[in-house]
C-alpha cells in the first residue's frame, strides 16, 4: 500500500483488520488449550463473532477501494495471551482488550451522524463486540 493514500475511514478499517485478526489468533489459541467445555463454548461464540467482524471490515475495505493486505497478528500481543495461566485468566484478559475494543468503536460511532455508511459499519461492529464482551462477562460472573 505503499503511496496509496487511506482516508481516515479507511485508515480506521486497516488499524481495525490488524487488531481483530490478533484478536482471532488468540481465541484460536485458546481454543485449543485445556479448559472446561462451557468455556470452550463461549470462545467458539466469540470466534464465530470475531470472524464475522473481520468479513465487514474486509468488505469495507474493498468498497473504499483498498486491496484488504495479508495481517500478521501482533506477536507481543499474542505472546502476553499465551501467558495467562488458566481459561479463567484468559478471559479476564479478554474482557479487557474487548473493552478497550468496544471504546474505540464508541469513540468512532460518537463523531458521526445516524445514515452515514460509516456510521452502519462501526454500530455493526460495536453490536458484535458487545456480544463477545456479554459472553465473557457472563462467563465470568458467579
Amino acid at each position: 500500500m505503499a503511496g496509496q493514500r487511506l482516508s481516515p475511514f479507511a485508515q480506521d478499517l486497516l488499524d481495525n483488520l490488524k487488531v481483530k485478526k490478533t484478536h482471532l489468533a488468540v481465541f484460536r489459541m485458546w481454543c485449543e488449550e485445556e479448559s472446561p467445555p462451557e468455556c470452550q463454548e463461549v470462545i467458539k461464540d466469540v470466534i464465530e463473532n470475531t470472524q464475522q467482524m473481520i468479513d465487514i471490515l474486509e468488505e469495507a475495505l474493498k468498497r473504499e477501494g483498498v486491496r484488504v493486505p495479508d495481517v500478521i497478528p501482533n506477536p507481543d500481543f499474542i505472546a502476553e495471551a499465551r501467558k495467562q495461566p488458566h481459561s479463567r485468566a484468559r478471559l479476564n484478559f479478554a474482557e479487557q482488550f474487548l473493552r478497550r475494543s468496544l471504546a474505540w468503536y464508541e469513540e468512532r460511532i460518537s463523531r458521526l451522524e445516524e445514515g452515514r455508511k460509516e456510521r452502519e459499519i462501526w454500530d455493526q461492529l460495536f453490536t458484535l463486540e458487545t456480544n463477545n464482551w456479554a459472553a465473557i462477562e457472563d462467563y465470568l460472573s458467579p
